[in-house]
């Protein structure tokens, strides 16, 4: 949680709860199924008690919390444990972004309420204003909603709110829906962010096919409007400019083979038995200067005086 202190130990301690929890799960989906729920409540409380007993005995670490946004698969049902503002989305397979949890913020409640719009609520000061977090202070109940019927095809989608924040649901799924096989998707989707002017942290993470992409980190200042025309045009420009430099280089290369070839077919034969050196022509020589100097290397040469003797002992 950001702007208090000792954040990092909060949301470390909520990781190790996290891992713990998982590997308590028994082998069999069934079973697993049957207890979830109630285990992701009891995590959650788990994870409170042990940030308010470090804050008790930690006087630095006053007013420490974190949020928790946890999604995980068994079989075909998702389930879905949340507090804070982070979120996570599910791309269905026709190319829609479907805001599985809520915003706990006072500007997501105000505006549920009724009381604020959404453009309010993007440009207000205190969008980043907790409602609900895991601080120690009680207030530590997740939402926990379970999904059957999940689909292979669909892609889960969780993120920080300086992803979000500039990144509108129908822009996500655009995204999600042009990259979704790359491996690089979670960075095109920080990218993005970033190009939009998140002047926030910018963390995003997938599950595709069941495949968990590296989850991806990253901050930016700037302008906080995406334009996804600009975005993808500078992309496509970045590629383009790597594929030119490419080309440049093996036509490069050719060319300074070619030139050796030339080199090679000039210079007179040689061998290391031989104690004399016979010059086959002014011309040749002229010739493999100027090859080399083109090439950029050094060489010197003995002045040949073709009147006299056309034999020389080296």
């Amino acid at each position: 949680m950001g702007g208090a202190a000792c954040g990092e130990i909060a949301s470390e301690i909520a990781i190790e709860e996290v891992e713990a929890f998982w590997r308590s799960l028994p082998a069999e989906p069934n079973h697993a199924t049957d207890v979830a729920r109630e285990d992701l409540i009891d995590l959650f409380f788990r994870i409170d008690r042990r940030i308010a007993a470090y804050s008790r005995e930690n006087e630095e670490a006053s007013g420490m919390g974190t949020t928790l946004s946890l999604a995980f698969l068994v079989g075909h049902r998702l389930y879905v444990a949340h507090i804070g503002d982070s979120r996570i989305c599910v791309i269905t397979s026709d190319g829609r972004c479907v805001q599985l949890t809520d915003d706990h913020s006072m500007v997501a409640e105000a505006v549920r309420e009724g009381r604020m719009t959404e453009d309010e609520a993007r440009t207000s000061p205190y969008r980043h204003a907790l409602s609900r977090v895991l601080d120690g202070g009680g207030d530590w109940k997740p939402d926990v909603r379970v999904y059957d019927d999940w689909d292979p095809e669909w892609v889960l989608l969780a993120s920080s709110d300086g992803f979000h924040g500039v990144i509108d649901h129908a822009s996500t799924a655009h995204l999600v829906q042009m990259y979704r096989d790359e491996p690089e998707l979670t960075g095109v989707l920080v990218d993005a962010a970033l190009e939009a002017g998140s002047n926030d942290n910018v963390s995003v993470a997938c599950c595709v096919y069941g495949i968990v992409r590296p989850a991806k980190t990253d901050r930016y200042d700037g302008d906080a409007t995406v334009r996804l025309d600009d975005f993808y045009r500078k992309r496509k420009a970045r590629r383009t400019r790597w594929v030119i430099i490419l080309v440049a280089v093996v036509l490069g290369i050719a060319a300074v083979v070619s030139e050796r070839d030339r080199i090679v077919r000039l210079v007179p034969s040689r061998t290391a038995s031989d104690t004399t050196q016979t010059v086959q022509d002014t011309s040749a020589v002229n010739e493999e200067r100027r090859l080399l100097e083109v090439l950029g290397e050094s060489m010197d040469y003995k002045e040949t005086d073709v009147s006299a003797d056309t034999t020389q002992t080296p």
